[in-house]
């Protein structure tokens, strides 16, 4: 299975303004990062967002899509910590998954899952089932309260931490099991390249945002040739106008 990640948001109730929210928050994130709004044709970094039903907000982005653990993190802290809300970052490689836990700008807690995270029981043969840590420790109830923000209603701790101890079922290279009981849509198993442009096969009206690299002038070779001409000629006119004859365009 090709490597993938993508963004689980928590926002809660189905708001009119959470699009918009969500747009300019990640168009400021952008900004800061050095990338403006710009064409397809001219992208070097694209980020798709949309939301299953009643389900989590996910955000695709492309260079989270290549295992960009940075990437993954910035944009996971400057959602968390904008809009004041929980996200879980996943990403995945084979049978291998990573969840991150981000609530108000910060990164709360990683999961591990891989079937060699666990160790065989001690004199125990190939075919042995492993043996799982103890309830008490990073996989029992204290991790699975720092979770508690992303837990689905109706579930409770106890459960959670029984899943994060439990080994992955024989053949599930997946998170079906924390699915049910976390914040994660049924998107949270893809990745940016298998989200189609129209939100196919998940989201109705995802939006898709196109960022380029802000100190990049991408022109029309006409633009390129004879507009630099022009602005010379307009700025040295300028310098030679004293400021009242230009405050008044006279």
């Amino acid at each position: 299975m090709p490597c993938f990640a993508n963004l689980q948001l928590n926002m809660g109730a189905r708001t009119d303004a959470a699009l918009e929210k969500l747009l300019y928050v990640i168009a400021a994130y952008m900004d800061a990062q050095g990338l403006m709004p710009c064409g397809r044709e001219s992208a070097e970094r694209t980020v798709r967002l949309g939301r299953e039903g009643d389900g989590p907000w996910a955000v695709f982005d492309d260079c989270a899509d290549r295992l960009d653990i940075h990437a993954l993190d910035g944009l996971g802290r400057c959602l968390t910590g904008k809009l004041r809300i929980s996200a879980v970052g996943v990403m995945g490689e084979g049978d291998g998954r990573m969840l991150r836990l981000y609530v108000d700008g910060r990164l709360w807690d990683t999961y591990l899952q891989a079937s060699s995270a666990y160790p065989r029981n001690a004199g125990g043969k190939q075919g042995d089932p492993p043996a799982l840590p103890r309830s008490g420790g990073v996989c029992g109830r204290t991790r699975a309260i720092r979770w508690k923000p992303v837990l689905r209603p109706g579930h409770t701790v106890r459960e959670l931490s029984e899943a994060f101890c439990a080994p992955p079922a024989p053949g599930d290279g997946g998170l079906s099991r924390l699915r049910e009981l976390l914040w994660l849509g049924a998107s949270a198993e893809y990745g940016f390249a298998s989200v189609g442009e129209d939100g196919s096969p998940f989201f109705p009206g995802m939006v898709t945002m196109y960022f380029c690299t802000a100190n990049r002038v991408r022109q029309r070779l006409f633009d390129r040739l004879f507009n630099p001409a022009s602005r010379a000629a307009a700025n040295m006119g300028a310098l030679i106008r004293p400021a009242r004859c230009r405050m008044w365009k006279a």
